[in-house]
């Protein structure tokens, strides 16, 4: 199927998207330096999400619809390194990791 025949929920999209801002608004409000307004970890060990809930290191670029999911096609958002896929909650009910914690 040609990327100018794929459609897709854009209403799913931008609140994928709120959420994931939630999130980042949550670690700058803590303090956590930023970059292009998400926390500079986040660029460490970067995840992309689709709002299908798919979560990967990896994205494909289209031509139509810009970077998206390898899974289902969907637009991709940067989203925090922890974020494992399925449901997302909103960042005011997830407790967020200490930003100075060490990763492996």
């Amino acid at each position: 199927m040609a990327d100018s025949e794929r459609t897709f929920d854009i209403g799913a999209y931008f609140a994928t998207r709120a959420l994931i801002e939630g999130y980042a608004e949550k670690e700058r409000l803590v303090g956590v330096e930023m970059f292009m307004l998400r926390p500079d970890r986040w660029y460490e060990y970067p995840r992309w999400r689709c709002s299908k809930g798919h979560v990967s290191t990896n994205y494909l670029i289209s031509t139509e619809l810009g970077p998206v999911c390898l899974d289902c096609y969907e637009p991709v958002s940067l989203t925090f390194p922890e974020d494992k896929g399925g449901p997302l909650a909103p960042a005011e009910s997830v407790k967020q990791p200490d930003s100075k914690e060490v990763r492996p």
